[in-house]
C-alpha cells in the first residue's frame, strides 16, 4: 500500500514538471493536468487529518455494529448455565449477562428457570413452573407491565446488556415487533396514568383512616394526611377519580379551583364542614 502511494507521488510530480514545461500560451491543457489542481488533489490525497478522522468515523461505526448482539431462542439456551459459566437471560427481548448473580441464577438455585430464555411474565406472576416461565405477556394489567419495565429497569442497571433475542418482541434485524411496539403503546398509558395519579394525590390527598369495633370506621382530614404535607386540611369526600373507576375518601380544599370539578360526594349524615366524619 505504501508503495502505491510513493509511485503515485512520483508519478503527480512528473506530470506538474511536465505541464509546466509544455504549457506555452494558445495551447490550453486539460483543466484535470493543470500544475495547480494537481498539487491541490497531491495535498487533499495525503491530508494526514482527513485519513485520522476517515479512521476514527470507521472504528466508531464498527464498534457501534458489534456492540449488540441478536440471539435465536436455541442460541441463548445455550447460556443456561449448564453447559458454560456464562448465564444470560432476556426480559422483554432484552439480553442480560447474569453470571455475576450465579447464586440465584445457576443450576439448581430459585431463580435458574428464568436462564436461557425469556420468562418476562413469570417475573410479574411468580409462577415458575414451565406453563409460567414464558414471554407471552398480552394479558398482564397496567400495573402488572409497570412492575415488569420496573424489572427492566432492575436489570438495565445491574447487569450487563448483550443484545437482543429474535422471536416475540425483536425481528431477525433486531427491530422492535408490533407486539413490542403494543406494549411500549400500554406503557405510555401507564406514565400518562402515573401522571395523574400524582396529579390528583397532590391535589385530592387521601384522607386518615382508622376502624374500631365501637365506633366503626372514621376517615379525617389534617395537614399531612395521605402523606401530602401542605398549609391547608382540607374535608372529606367520597372522591370519584377520572379514569380510573376509583372511589376513596379526599381531602378537599373548598377554596381551590380543583373543588369545582364535581367529582365529590358528601359523606351520609356528615357535617359539609367537618374535618373528621364516621363513615
Amino acid at each position: 500500500m505504501e508503495c502505491s502511494r510513493f509511485l503515485s507521488v512520483i508519478l503527480t510530480i512528473l506530470i506538474v514538471i511536465a505541464s509546466y514545461i509544455l504549457y506555452k500560451p494558445g495551447i490550453e491543457i486539460p483543466v484535470s493536468l493543470k500544475a495547480t489542481e494537481l498539487w491541490n488533489n497531491f495535498i487533499t490525497y495525503f491530508n494526514p487529518v482527513d485519513q485520522f478522522e476517515s479512521k476514527d468515523d470507521s472504528s466508531s461505526n464498527s464498534d457501534d455494529q458489534n456492540s449488540e448482539l441478536l440471539f435465536t431462542a436455541n442460541e441463548l439456551k445455550q447460556f443456561s448455565g449448564e453447559s458454560t459459566d456464562k448465564i444470560y437471560l432476556s426480559i422483554l427481548g432484552k439480553v442480560f449477562d447474569v453470571s455475576k448473580g450465579k447464586k440465584y441464577y445457576g443450576v439448581g438455585k430459585t431463580y435458574h428457570g428464568f436462564a436461557g430464555r425469556d420468562a418476562s411474565k413469570a417475573f410479574v406472576t411468580g409462577n415458575f413452573t414451565e406453563e409460567g416461565l414464558i414471554d407471552d405477556i398480552s394479558d398482564l394489567k397496567l400495573n402488572e407491565l409497570g412492575d415488569l419495565k420496573d424489572w427492566v429497569q432492575k436489570y438495565e442497571k445491574d447487569y450487563t446488556y448483550k443484545g437482543k433475542l429474535i422471536g416475540r418482541f425483536y425481528d431477525k434485524n433486531g427491530k422492535p415487533t408490533k407486539y413490542l411496539k403494543d406494549i411500549e403503546h400500554k406503557f405510555t398509558l401507564l406514565n400518562a396514568q402515573k401522571k395523574n395519579d400524582e396529579f390528583f394525590k397532590k391535589n385530592y390527598p387521601p384522607c386518615n383512616a382508622e376502624w374500631t369495633p365501637s365506633t366503626g370506621s372514621r376517615v379525617w382530614c389534617s395537614h399531612l394526611s395521605g402523606g401530602i404535607k401542605r398549609d391547608w386540611i382540607g374535608f372529606p369526600r367520597k372522591f370519584h377519580q377520572p379514569g380510573s373507576g376509583v372511589t376513596r375518601c379526599a381531602c378537599v380544599n373548598l377554596k381551590s379551583e380543583e373543588s369545582k370539578l364535581g367529582n365529590f360526594e358528601l359523606y351520609e349524615n356528615c357535617d359539609p364542614n367537618a374535618i373528621s366524619c364516621y363513615v
